[in-house]
This record gives structure tokens, sequence and C-alpha cells, in this order.
């Protein structure tokens, strides 16, 4: 009987589970167009690269449809393929840099409640969760892939994919900002199901590579 491998398996949140772009250009386009705010780069990496406005904009934008993001959907299949991973008996780890989840302060607290509930109420269950602050995003989802001993990460922003690539198995997770990355050391996915395909392909080859070392 082949031996199953049990992985640590770390996804990113915005981006990965919730389709944040989708998101963004919905509600930023009418929250901006309010304010005579054109959108300059719809590929951008968050609100402030897609309308070119300022962190205080930027801020405000988030207070006033927080809420709405927190009723939106996690994407499809995410749910199905997290708790078959787990069934699976894989490691699930959930590595965020949402905003705010690091701060010491009664908003820091509320912030991760607010995630750690989005999670429940999209019935996707993990083993450990990590926020890392965002000023610093890279490196700290570095030093959480470390300390977890992540097998692979499942990651959209191109910056943090140049420096986990060289720690762990990266899957990337296509978006409008990445879609021109291209990196030999990077497998694109476009859905869950595909991020359940390369799970169980990266099983396989650990499975393989196992039996070589025992013959």
């Amino acid at each position: 009987m082949a031996q199953k491998f049990s992985m640590n398996i770390a996804l990113d949140l915005d981006g990965v589970l919730w389709d944040i772009e989708s998101f963004q250009l919905k509600y930023g386009e009418k929250y901006f167009r309010r304010r005579g705010i054109a959108m300059v780069n719809p590929n951008g990496f968050g609100i402030r690269e897609m309308f070119q406005c300022s962190s205080r904009e930027e801020k405000k934008f988030w207070a006033t449809y927080l809420v709405q993001g927190f009723f939106t959907k996690a994407r499809e299949q995410a749910k199905e393929v997290v708790w078959d991973l787990r069934k699976r008996g894989h490691r699930i780890c959930i590595i965020t840099s949402r905003f705010n989840t690091t701060e010491t302060s009664l908003l820091g607290a509320v912030m991760r409640g607010l995630v750690r509930a989005w999670l429940k109420v999209n019935a996707i269950y993990y083993d450990e969760i990590v926020f890392c602050d965002d000023r610093k995003e890279n490196l700290n989802k570095a030093q959480a892939c470390r300390r977890l001993a992540v097998d692979v990460m499942v990651e959209d922003r191109k910056e943090n994919l140049d420096l986990l690539k060289n720690l762990t198995r990266v899957i990337g997770f296509r978006t409008r900002n990445n879609q021109f990355y291209e990196d030999a050391a990077v497998v694109f996915v476009q859905s869950f199901r595909e991020v359940k395909r390369e799970i169980e392909r990266m099983e396989a080859l650990l499975q393989q590579e196992h039996k070589r070392a025992d013959d």
C-alpha cells in the first residue's frame, strides 16, 4: 500500500481564499467615482495601486466596505478542497497579512476576530492561522513558512512568490496583478480544483522519492 504523506500546506487569505481583486474592482470603482477619482491601473495590487490614491483614502474605502467584504463568499470550491486536504491528513495553515490584524489595540483584536469569523462562516477549517504585518509582508510570510515547516504555499502576490519560491514549493494563484509573472519554480493555477490537483501531484512525487530511497 502506498504511504500517505502529511504535508504542511499554507494558504494566503486575500487573493487566494478570497477574491479580493473582484471585490476591489466592483466597490472601488463605485466608491472613487463618487469622489472624482478614476481608476488608473485595474491590474494593480490593492486600492492604492488601482486608483493612485492616498493611504488615508484607502483606509476610508475599507472602513466603508469592510462589512460587505465580510459577507462576500470564499472562492468556489475553497471549502471543499480544504476539507478534503485535511481529511487526507494534511495540516492546513492560513498565513495572512490582512491590514490591522497585527495591531495590539482593540482594532487589531476586532480585525483578527473578523478574519476568524469569516473563515468559520465559509466553513474553511484550518489547524493554525498566522497574522503578518502588511508593512513587511514578504519577510513575515517567509518567517512564518520557516517556523511552520511549510511544504507548499499557495500565494498570489508577485513579491511574495519571488521570495517564497526559494524556501518551499509554491503554487501561484493566477490573478490580474500577476498575469504576466512567470517563473519555472512557481506552478500557477486558476481555481481550487487545480490547487487540489497540484497538491496531489506533489504528494505523488514525495511518495515516489520515498520509494526510491527505500529501494
